[in-house]
């Protein structure tokens, strides 16, 4: 997926008795639970696209507030930043009011980054909300801290935490392919998307 078409992923809209969905790196958000993990480590620095204008980071974040903004009221929704330690926005999910959108907007917009890739807490992070049943997982590289980092293991833990959950985890690779993120979207039923 190139520059251009991120654009036109982000702007993506089905057309149904509902309205419009919204799309996230082109994958439609169709959950009214979701969280976004969002990877901040260092190596999200590195340029995206053709024009070599704008980082990882920037596009992510930019798909994110595109996102993020066009959520009607009844989606509920969480932000999960990761690198070396893992922050949700918020304890749990909430629903996509005025407020809340517009202060994780501007929370998006003011992530810089830093620190290693903790894929592994990340994902126990939105496990741990009962109300989470869609993950949106965003990132270039491959486990470097946390409780495992072994790309098997950890695969083999999200299995063992979804037997019961059956979380929808979609995954967006920055960047470079990944057999971890290709591996989390097949077993649960989600979409992988790669962008150069």
């Amino acid at each position: 997926m190139c520059s251009s078409d991120l654009e036109a992923a982000v702007r993506t809209v089905s057309k149904g008795a509902g309205g419009g969905t919204v799309a996230y790196f082109g994958i439609p958000l169709i959950s009214t639970h979701v969280a976004f993990l969002i990877d901040v480590s260092g190596s999200m620095s590195a340029k995206i696209g053709t024009d070599a204008k704008r980082t990882r980071l920037d596009e992510a974040k930019r798909q994110l507030q595109v996102a993020i903004d066009k959520l009607e009221e009844d989606r509920e929704f969480n932000v999960i930043v990761y690198d070396t330690g893992v922050n949700p926005f918020w304890d749990g999910i909430r629903k996509a009011k005025p407020k809340d959108k517009a202060d994780a907007i501007d929370r998006v917009a003011k992530l810089a980054v830093r620190g290693s890739t903790n894929i592994h807490d990340a994902l126990e992070r939105a496990f741990a909300d009962a109300a989470v049943d869609t993950v949106y997982l965003l990132t270039d590289g491959q486990p470097s801290a946390g409780k495992i980092t072994d790309v098997q293991e950890l695969a083999d833990e999200v299995r063992r935490w979804n037997y019961r959950r059956q979380v929808v985890i979609h995954c967006i690779a920055v960047g470079e392919e990944s057999p971890l993120l290709k591996r989390l979207s097949a077993e649960s039923g989600g979409r992988y998307v790669f962008v150069r």
